[in-house]
């Protein structure tokens, strides 16, 4: 019986494509053994775990495929047209060269930057004590507004407020809600001018600073409210979501007698990373691990696989 060749595979019932390269199956056992007697001899060996796997490469980068096997990153999509973006915090701006946005091809709607910074200590609510990075673009009476994720509050900077040796904001009352380190501190009372503190890239979606702007110093942070277009697509998204689904992998190689060896794996999970890479004169398979558990619905010593020889 010499295997030579892969074969499709199948998860759930749907093919995931062209395979490259080798295919494992390897089912690993460790056992507790006992000895004694001098010179030392094996009185007792016995199996006490068991653990399964399948090692595949695919050949086609398929995002549905590679959602389907790992439950963790999830289908996204998108449509023609345009999406807005309020107060991304791109970071210090310089004269010397660009700084980029989250998202390039911005439309001709209008663009905001503000002045910003970060918070470097957690706010609680009913602090009147800001901890930030940099308190210099603010000046006391500056209103300002907090913002995480979808989540802000307006306050105004107390007389004395700014303390820029501390990198501290003092304001007039005490914050509604808590904020956590991070979040975004906007100056909402600086204006700021197109092509007299700032120039805009926006079809590579950056920004850069006049060097003759008064308002704003190198390395400030900017704040930036733009609309950028969108296209039909469809991905993934990844992050933060546990993968806690399972799934019956059958892959089937073709004999030289013609007979089909058919592996079934009943209870599985890709448990590996996902890397994908990009060659320039090759393909790049990505390949998958995938871990076979213990089904224990099914009979003892029929939990895990099979392996069958078929004539179809």
């Amino acid at each position: 019986d010499i295997i030579i060749g892969t074969g499709p595979m199948y998860v759930n019932g749907s093919s995931v494509g062209q395979l490259k390269n080798d295919v494992v199956l390897k089912h690993a056992k460790e056992y507790y053994e006992e000895k004694a007697g001098f010179p030392e001899a094996s009185i007792l060996k016995i199996p006490v775990a068991e653990e399964g796997s399948f090692t595949v490469e695919l050949l086609e980068a398929n995002l549905d495929v590679l959602a389907a096997l790992m439950p963790e990153y999830t289908i996204a999509t998108s449509a023609a047209g345009s999406e807005a973006v309020t107060a991304e915090l791109v970071g210090a701006i310089t004269s010397t060269r660009k700084t980029g946005s989250a998202y390039p091809k911005w439309t001709d709607a209008a663009v905001t930057a503000r002045l910003a910074t970060t918070l470097s200590a957690a706010a609680e609510a009913s602090d009147t004590v800001l901890n930030v990075t940099d308190a210099s673009p603010f000046t006391a009476g500056d209103t300002i507004t907090l913002k995480v994720g979808a989540t802000t509050e307006n306050a105004t900077i107390a007389a004395l407020g700014v303390d820029e040796a501390a990198n501290t904001l003092t304001v007039t009352a005490g914050l509604a809600a808590g904020f956590a380190s991070g979040a975004t501190v906007i100056n909402t009372a600086v204006d700021l001018v197109e092509g007299t503190d700032y120039y805009l890239d926006r079809i590579d979606g950056a920004i850069w600073r006049v060097s003759t702007s008064t308002k704003i110093a190198e390395n400030d942070q900017i704040a930036l409210s733009y609309t950028y277009t969108t296209y039909t697509g469809r991905g993934i998204t990844g992050g933060g979501l546990s993968n806690q689904t399972y799934y019956v992998v059958r892959f089937e190689h073709t004999r030289r007698d013609g007979k089909v060896r058919v592996v079934t794996l009943y209870r599985c999970q890709v448990t590996a990373d996902l890397e994908m890479a990009f060659k320039a004169k090759e393909s790049a398979p990505i390949p998958v691990t995938i871990t076979v558990f213990s089904d224990s619905t099914r009979a003892a010593g029929d939990q895990m696989f099979s392996i069958m020889d078929l004539t179809v």
